[in-house]
């Protein structure tokens, strides 16, 4: 059974007068119809306070009011229940410790509609950032649903949002955490991620703790003043065996704190558009079996640049390329490649194969703009229009021949 009990000076903050702060009588037809079989307690506004555990079926009806609900700490979703919110139905938490954890096997559907949001918030006497904790969902149901779902003022720990199994997000908005906003878990199945609005977080909006859920990532996500407008990608490699799959143009940039490392039987289609930003000194993998298809437009170029506008701030690209169907067309390559030994912002595996076409290289830091490790596999590329622009201390091309290096201020002069 929930546990659920009133709060006297929190009711009065909710709307409720201050004289009428008993217990509002009920019959157990009333408890049934208004959480379907569970205890409850109403205050003098027809407002229900809730706390403790859920362990089956229920759902929370829209009451009409102003807040239709009043949670006490966290609310523990356990067993088989689930827990049902109607369109229009206000939910407030009574304070920073405030939350909804959705156990293993338990689910957790919210949704709302356009013209009537779910809202969760924070008390009345307290609207500011972090005033609640948030909603953690562990389980794989199916009925994991959140749409038209507005989080409001929460996020008082580390995620607003915390997904470690299985759910579809669309139409909410997440408006306000004091540190990140929503976490996909390593373990996590993200059905879907489209039209959401996160915005006025401290850190970071999103965090991907594993590449393989960038694929349902979806669009008409909005990302407004979080103090990091990135998306944060924890996990450094895309290797899963035989997947498929393709990473979206997204409205800021993704950010690879540990690099980039796409290898194995993965098939990994970068859309037009997609930026990728790097951290200091880590590098970007591309190949060892993978099929690697980024190919941006001349409009929408494919962007891999450094978090920060240094020159050779991050380590570079190496390419080892195994299938002919690889393809880096329309990309830009930008602050790539530090000043040390003989590395280069771009460099090109003795084997690789595929094609490499309208490759921009600007504002590197390394004695070499582009290295091709062989001169018998130039002849298995296809090679066309590959700049490097003038960065001090800069060979634009060099190749590694069996007698002697050739360089070249021109990729024509290579191809010679």
């Amino acid at each position: 059974m929930l546990a659920a009990f009133a709060l006297g000076g929190l009711l009065t903050s909710c709307g409720g007068n201050s004289n009428q702060n008993a217990q509002t009588p009920q019959t157990n037809q009333e408890a049934q119809e208004n959480s379907n079989g569970n205890d409850v307690i109403k205050n003098a506004d027809g407002q229900i306070t809730l706390s403790g555990t859920i362990n089956q079926n229920v759902t929370w009806k829209d009451l009409g009011l102003p807040v239709d609900y009043i949670v006490d700490g966290k609310i523990y979703l356990e067993g088989n229940s689930l827990v049902t919110v109607e369109p229009g139905v206000t939910i407030m938490f009574s304070g920073v410790d405030g939350g909804i954890d959705v156990g293993e096997n338990a689910g957790f559907k919210m949704q709302g509609t356009k013209d009537k949001p779910i809202v969760l918030t924070g008390p009345a006497n307290n609207q500011n950032i972090g005033s609640w904790d948030g909603v953690a969902i562990s389980s794989n149901r199916a009925d994991n649903i959140l749409e038209y779902v507005e989080f409001k003022n929460g996020g008082s720990n580390t995620w607003l949002l915390d997904i470690v199994g299985k759910a579809s997000v669309k139409n909410c908005t997440f408006d306000g955490a004091t540190q990140n906003g929503i976490s996909i878990g390593q373990e996590a199945n993200l059905v879907a991620f489209e039209n959401n609005t996160i915005k006025n977080c401290k850190e970071y909006p999103l965090t991907f703790h594993h590449n393989r859920e960038l694929k349902n990532f979806g669009s008409g996500n909005v990302f407004e003043n979080n103090g990091k407008q990135f998306i944060y990608c924890a996990d450094r490699y895309m290797s899963d065996d035989n997947s498929n799959f393709t990473v979206h143009k997204a409205a800021v940039p993704y950010f690879f704190n540990d690099g980039l490392d796409v290898y194995s039987r993965v098939t990994v289609t970068f859309d037009p558009g997609v930026k990728i930003v790097l951290n200091r000194n880590v590098k970007v993998g591309l190949g060892r079996d993978a099929v690697i298809k980024l190919k941006g437009t001349a409009e929408e170029p494919i962007v891999f640049d450094g978090a920060e506008d240094k020159a050779g701030y991050w380590d570079g690209i190496d390419l080892n390329f195994s299938d002919k169907d690889c393809i880096l067309e329309n990309v830009n390559i930008i602050n790539g490649g530090k000043d040390e030994g003989a590395s280069a912002a771009l460099f090109v595996g003795n084997e690789c194969v595929g094609t490499l076409k309208n490759v921009s290289i600007s504002k590197t830091d390394s004695p070499m703009g582009v290295i091709f490790d062989s001169d018998e596999n130039i002849k298995k590329l296809k090679l066309e229009n590959i700049t490097v622009d003038n960065s001090p201390k800069n060979v634009k091309f060099l190749v590694n021949t069996s007698e002697v290096e050739k360089a070249a201020d021109k990729l024509e002069d290579i191809l010679k």
